[in-house]
Parts: structure tokens; sequence; C-alpha cells
């Protein structure tokens, strides 16, 4: 599935305009990651497109998460547009989604039920370059990467208040012998 502004972008090129790649990548930069376009004929969805800026060959490159079918590695492997330096997925996904991810350039494509060692499995895995949101999570080596579709619910917990306390949260270690 191709994106309106991949489409637009595929023409361009085709059509001999080899600088609106060019044009193309300070766009994302300036935007970030991924591409999220309404669609004109359902309300309730959007297509979300994963962007990869190859700036060497690689074999693939795989978004990590649970988008698409999960674990399906056809329904999560980006394409390569052309033979340009970009790779892309398009996920027509719900418009109050929130979600995270990761990117996995050269993905060893090991099925998660035959990983044995999952520090290995997960050495490609990294959060998106072109998407400046990320949160940390204890159990992953790298952080993710996040992105709020346009009528995800808000969430007023996440900034502080005046009318709430401020605190400090720790993290503490400790054994128990019970």
């Amino acid at each position: 599935m191709l994106s309106p502004r991949l489409k637009k972008l595929l023409h361009d090129l085709q059509g001999g305009k080899q600088s609106a790649l060019d044009t193309f990548w300070p766009e994302v930069s300036q935007q970030g990651a991924p591409l999220i376009e309404r669609m004109a004929d359902d309300a309730q969805h959007v297509l979300v497109t994963f962007l990869w800026r190859a700036s060497e060959p690689i074999e693939n490159v795989m978004v990590i998460g649970q988008l698409g079918a999960g674990q399906d590695f056809a329904e999560n492997c980006m394409q390569r547009l052309l033979d340009t330096n970009l790779w892309y997925k398009t996920y027509q996904l719900r418009s109050d989604l929130r979600a995270a991810y990761a990117l996995s350039p050269n993905d060893s494509l090991v099925p998660y039920h035959k990983v044995e060692d999952w520090l290995e499995r997960v050495k490609t895995w990294q959060p998106d370059p072109l998407n400046p949101h990320q949160i940390v999570v204890p159990e992953q080596p790298k952080p993710l990467s996040t992105f709020e579709l346009p009528d995800a619910p808000p969430q007023p917990w996440l900034f502080p208040r005046a009318d709430v306390p401020a605190g400090t949260v720790e993290e503490t270690h400790f054994y128990s012998t019970v």
C-alpha cells in the first residue's frame, strides 16, 4: 500500500524528477515520522507510513511492534521505493491509536517462537531516527519510538498540574526472604 505522499513521490521519480527525493527527506526531518495522512473516505482510520533512510546497502527493514499482523514478517517488512534509499511500510490504523515501535534494519527474520537468545534477536532493533518521541522500557536494551494519532484520547495526567502535589519517582531494589 502506498500513501498519497509516497504516490506523489513515486510519480515524480518515475517522471524523471530526481530532485523529488532530495526535497522529501528534509521535509520528513522537519515534520518527523511516521507520516500520518487522513483518508478521504474513512474518518475512523488514517494511513501511517514508517520510513527508513538507508545510508548503506541493506537487505530488509522490519517494523517491530503490534501493528499489522504483529509477528508476521510479511506484514511488517518495509519495501524499497524504486532504487532509492527510501524504505517504507504503510498501515491503515484507527485514528485514535497510540503505540510504541522499533525499526530493525537487516533484521535476522528469526520468528519469535524460535528465538533462543533474545538479546541477540533484538540487537538490530532501534528507535526510529526520524521520530524524536521515545519511551524507555526497562526490559528493552534501547528506547522505543512512540506515535499518537490525531484522535487519540487526551492524557492529562501526563503533565504537571498546579492542583496536584509534585513528587519524585525513584527506583529502589530490595530483596525479600518471604
